[in-house]
């Protein structure tokens, strides 16, 4: 199991990955089993439990395809989050599962979505940064939501490459961003909202980095 810890990252051994790159090219989708460890997750989660969050659209163009709640950008579990994704061994690693070379930087967020709502995250490229080329989702809930499964598909096709839960803390997963591609969150239901960090690996730096 690939895992960020303090000690860096662990796990990466050459026939995990080579069955990680097997499966992210059929499905530009992988899932990453608890890709934070215990204890920085409740460092994060603990900062994300003491943050304010805002009401929040996001545009494609002209049209709506986003409602949530956000963290603000200079929030102190923002700044954490990206930083622990800031690495320099982990950017080889994604070059490495998803053969696409070329990622300099993590640029992320981290939102909410709350039940009987109507925050919703319908389709879109997140190509709307050209810089983008992989993205990332990992979920920062304890209480498990109901709903919110992230669908991939083809642009135009009615069948999805893959669908991907992630409803234990901690999970993640990355995927293919493209021209070519859409992606989604179905709605959250039942009782305890979904939140999540969202992000790209982007080819350019941020403006920090961890170097392992």
């Amino acid at each position: 199991m690939i895992s960020i810890t303090k000690k860096g990252l662990i796990g990466c051994k050459n026939s995990a990955i080579e069955e990680l790159k097997g499966e992210f090219t059929k499905r530009q989708c992988i899932v990453l089993p608890q890709l934070l460890d215990n204890e920085l997750l409740d460092k994060l989660i603990s900062n994300i439990d003491d943050a304010s969050f805002y009401e929040r659209q996001h545009f494609a163009g002209n049209k709506i395809f986003a409602t949530d709640l956000s963290v603000p950008s200079k929030n102190v579990a923002l700044h954490q989050f990206n930083f622990l994704f800031n690495n320099t061994r982990l950017f080889r690693l994604i070059e490495t599962i998803t053969d696409l070379p070329g990622v300099r930087g993590f640029s992320g967020r981290i939102y909410r979505n709350l039940p009987g709502t109507s925050h919703f995250l319908d389709w879109h490229d997140d190509k709307s940064t050209p810089t983008r080329l992989i993205g990332l989702s990992i979920n920062l809930s304890y209480q498990r939501y109901e709903g919110g499964t992230f669908q991939i598909r083809k642009k135009g096709d009615k069948k999805y490459l893959t669908e991907v839960g992630c409803t234990n803390p901690g999970d993640a997963h990355i995927f293919k961003v493209s021209h070519q591609l859409e992606h989604r969150v179905t709605e959250v239901t039942g009782n305890f909202p979904r939140t999540a960090g969202a992000g790209w690996f982007t080819s350019e730096p941020a403006s920090l980095i961890l170097k392992q």
